[in-house]
């Protein structure tokens, strides 16, 4: 394995902690590289003199203490969480009065809806009553001998009931 690709797997593998201290190791084992080959050692085996990338990293985790890698994970989640609360703040005032137009959207159909289902009930009721007195009526005309109006009145009385009954079980 030659130096870059050495230095290049253990910065992949190191990635987890602070860029500072990934710079660090790794000018570090350079430098440890280039001094053995400043002695004659070829690259490769200056390399192969470090050990493995995997004992290097288990090596290096060891020696950084366990409370600076969980503040660092802390850290960084939590300011993912004040980045979105931020964002929240500073959009209210796009989303709020959004938020106030949607629900006010949703009240008056409901209050439509409701007002429909109002007047057809106020309809109903008013065609019924309007079929019973319509009936009622007709014993003053008939009592007067009016038949002709009586009919014509007993008719209508007749048509507003059905259509009562036809919207009561609409």
């Amino acid at each position: 394995m030659s130096k870059n690709e050495f230095l290049q797997e253990l910065r992949r593998r190191l990635s987890g902690l602070e860029q500072s201290e990934v710079s660090q190791r790794l000018a570090f084992f350079d430098e440890i590289i280039e001094d053995y080959k400043a002695d004659g050692v070829p690259e490769e085996e200056a390399v192969k003199r470090l050990g493995t990338v995997d004992g290097i990293v288990a090596q290096v985790a060891s020696e950084i203490p366990l409370a600076r890698l969980v503040a660092k994970k802390v850290k960084g989640k939590s300011s993912s969480h004040v980045g979105k609360i931020l964002a929240v703040i500073f959009t209210f005032p796009l989303w709020f009065p959004l938020l106030v137009v949607l629900f006010t959207l949703i009240f008056a159909w409901y209050i439509v809806l409701w007002a429909l289902v109002i007047s057809l009930f106020a309809v109903d009721a008013a065609l019924f009553c309007v079929g019973v007195f319509g009936i009622l009526s007709t014993i003053p005309l008939m009592a007067e001998q009016n038949t002709a109006l009586a009919g014509l009145m007993l008719g209508a009385a007749f048509l507003c009931l059905g259509l009562f009954m036809l919207l009561f079980f609409l």
